[in-house]
């Protein structure tokens, strides 16, 4: 190594005669892609990279999400029809194995006065005793998944001598509290056009009287999600064209825009979630149906057909038959001997 004379320390030879010592020949220009520009290549590659994966991701975890998010509401919904279930089964240990009737308990007529008890026997009325005796809030009542905006919580419901009944202060429920849109009360300005319940039960009066009790048999159907309107015969039903068939707001809370689903309550205390309307276990043997004699179909729990033909009736025949039948009941009405049924569906 040579030696800087000046310092006596190692240094760079000078580079010819004349040149000082520590100068060195100049070293050569660099070649190739400038660094900055290779970051910026970097950046963007590891950009698209990240936005590749993000979609990839996406289109897996959001299906699932939304699946996630609708099974939680399913099972909320679920605990919501069990629960007014089990409110039904606490009214009946109280009183004799009934469930709640309207025209039973408020015998005196301090809740609604009418001449014909059984004009209590509304959806409304019998849900809001439920509320009234603190078995049910009224905001399960509701269904996470409703999808019609015309049903809501009742936010206002009077415990304390309700103003909308007979006699306030002999009244045994809120009379305001309605069962559909359709409601309307003899003490009131007329109809809201809001229902504060999203589900059906069996209709309690006629024929199927016998079955609005606390028997325990797991082929009863009480309380469940509503529906909409079929057509057809047993064994062959199809939704109705139009709103309360295939543009009904029931296939969406937990179905499809072609298929019905929803939570049941059986009288034996189990919820099942039903994915078609007439449940295999569920069947019910029709008198002469097709003119072949007895024969035993899934019975629609959304239907009311006649006992012997299996034919769909109208509201006139509807509390002579026993086949399983949920529906909302806006208004029940004397008629001569018997009674007509303001059914509401959506």
């Amino acid at each position: 190594m040579a030696q800087n004379p000046e310092y006596g320390q190692p240094d760079t030879p000078p580079a010819g005669p004349g040149e000082p010592w520590g100068s060195a020949p100049p070293l050569p220009p660099k070649s190739g892609v400038p660094m900055a520009l290779v970051v910026t290549i970097v950046i963007v590659v590891v950009g698209v990279v990240s936005v590749a994966v993000c979609g990839v991701l996406a289109g897996i975890l959001l299906p699932a999400l939304g699946k996630a998010r609708q099974t939680a509401r399913e099972l909320k919904d679920s605990t919501q029809v069990r629960g007014t279930h089990m409110g039904m089964m606490s009214f009946a240990a109280a009183n004799r194995d009934q469930y709640p009737l309207p025209s039973v308990i408020d015998a005196r007529n301090g809740t609604i006065n009418s001449a014909n008890p059984l004009e209590k026997d509304t959806t409304g009325n019998i849900l809001s005793i439920l509320v009234f005796l603190g078995f049910a809030p009224t905001d399960m009542m509701v269904s996470p998944a409703e999808s019609n905006p015309s049903v809501s919580a009742h936010e206002a419901y009077e415990f304390d001598a309700p103003s909308r009944a007979a006699s306030p202060r002999a009244a045994l429920w809120d009379p305001a509290f309605n069962g559909t849109p359709l409601d309307t009360h003899p003490t009131s300005a007329g109809n809201t056009g809001i229902g504060n319940t999203s589900y059906a039960h069996l209709i309690p009066l006629g024929a199927r009287r016998g079955e609005w009790s606390a028997t325990f048999k797991s082929d009863q159907v009480i309380v469940g999600n509503r529906g909409p309107d079929y057509t057809g015969q047993p064994g062959k039903w199809a939704l109705t064209n139009g709103p309360t068939g295939t543009g009904s707001n029931t296939l969406i809370i937990h179905g499809s825009r072609t298929r019905w689903e929803g939570n049941m309550a059986r009288n034996d205390g189990m919820v099942v979630f039903e994915t078609k309307p007439d449940p295999d276990d569920l069947t019910f043997t029709f008198g002469r149906l097709g003119g072949r004699g007895p024969m035993v179909f899934p019975d629609n729990l959304f239907v009311c057909e006649d006992d012997a033909t299996g034919a769909i009736v109208g509201p006139e025949s509807m509390l002579v038959q026993t086949n399983r039948y949920l529906r909302g009941v806006s208004s029940v009405r004397s008629a001569g001997n018997g009674l007509t049924l303001t059914i509401w569906v959506d």
